[in-house]
């Protein structure tokens, strides 16, 4: 009896030993989410607040001062869902988690615009019919914007039957396609919009939201410039237009290759010599130093290098490289460039309204302008000769 009793006792001992040598548990800690306000509801398929749901500042075009980025505005490309549970712009602010929501209303004398004013601890916003939205949020002025985007309107100078569109093909959570295989051009110029006018004012005509997608119909830039387009003779072409959740706008289309021959090249300012000559004096925006076409290029692979050999340049001279010969063309200036390559530290930006690049100290350069086709980036080299 007694040797059962020692029995008992000794595992009596193992298993309080075995519990106090338990590793204790680790405790996790759970960030706060970051301050912010964030798009969450079964809507949009987005079930709480995290990353993927924090809404980043974007810009508008404002009337005055270009695009320029604007504090409490927000915008995306998003697919919403006619789920009645919604959806609803949370705001993180310290440790308290604010809902704001609210009531859509077809904007009066629109058909795809809808407009809501926000509310603090307001009801979900929910939408009629599935699609791709453009959705722009101002909490400065408390109001949220949804553009749907059934199709995609032409426009510009290159369209030959104005009114014409991509209708859309097909829409998904993930991706949305618009496409028209029969699409009258001519040379000049287009883009597309997602609402018949450029520019939408949301607080009278000081803050405008841009409705255009422009720059490459194979990869569409929202608000790039408008698409250069050079034909023999009017023709009808293919054009397709998908949005993807992840990556972004994409394009496919038969339209014959961008070629930037198409336009000459010139470097005109004040800060050469005319002729070219060191002798002679300076010129005073009134001589295109044309640079000629390198048959070296790439353009096989959308590379076209434009060249003018030993230049000399003067210090504190400005100049820009000019488009055909004359203003009002698209001038590339020092911010219009993509890249600036080569002796950079000398070639630097002469600031003020016309974007000029200066020249710090007299060089000798071999000045290359390079276009890329196939991204539309520019780039150009400064190789210099001697100083």
């Amino acid at each position: 009896m007694r040797t059962k009793i020692n029995i008992i006792v000794l595992l009596l001992l193992m298993a309080i030993s075995f519990t106090f040598c338990e590793k204790p548990k680790e405790l996790y800690y759970q960030p706060m989410p970051e301050e912010g306000f964030y798009l969450v509801g079964e809507a949009i398929g987005i079930d709480s607040v995290n990353l993927e749901s924090l809404l980043k500042s974007t810009s508008v075009l404002n009337a005055d001062s270009l695009q320029v980025p604007r504090e409490g505005f927000y915008s995306m490309f998003i697919f919403i869902s006619s789920s009645n549970q919604g959806f609803s712009v949370k705001q993180q602010s310290g440790d308290q988690l604010f809902n704001w929501g609210g009531s859509l209303a077809l904007v009066e004398g629109e058909t795809n615009v809808w407009k809501a004013s926000l509310i603090k601890e307001g009801a979900n916003l929910t939408v009629d019919a599935d699609g791709l939205y453009y959705l722009a949020i101002d909490m400065n002025l408390s109001e949220l914007f949804l553009f749907k985007i059934d199709s995609w309107i032409l426009d510009g100078s290159s369209v030959v039957n104005s009114g014409t569109n991509l209708p859309q093909t097909s829409t998904t959570p993930d991706s949305t396609v618009w496409f028209n295989d029969e699409v009258s051009l001519q040379t000049g110029y287009l883009k597309l919009k997602f609402h018949q006018f450029d520019l939408y004012s949301i607080s009278g005509d000081s803050v405008n939201i841009m409705t255009y997608i422009g720059k490459n119909l194979s990869v569409p830039v929202y608000g790039g410039d408008s698409v250069k387009l050079m034909f023999d003779e009017i023709s009808n072409y293919q054009i397709k237009i998908k949005y993807d959740k992840v990556a972004g706008y994409s394009g496919k289309n038969n339209l014959p290759p961008y070629d930037p021959r198409i336009h000459t090249y010139s470097l005109i300012g004040s800060a050469f010599y005319q002729d070219n000559d060191p002798n002679n004096p300076p010129t005073a925006w009134n001589v295109d130093f044309w640079l000629d076409f390198d048959t070296n290029s790439d353009t096989l692979n959308g590379i076209y290098n434009f060249k003018y050999n030993a230049m000399n340049f003067i210090s504190g001279g400005e100049f820009k490289i000019r488009l055909d010969g004359i203003w009002n063309n698209g001038e590339f200036g020092y911010k219009q460039v993509n890249y600036i390559t080569g002796d950079v530290e000398n070639i630097t930006d002469a600031g003020g309204n016309y974007g000029n690049f200066k020249v710090v100290n007299d060089a000798v350069y071999d000045v290359t302008f390079t276009f890329d086709a196939v991204t539309f980036e520019t780039t150009v080299d400064f190789s210099p000769l001697k100083k």
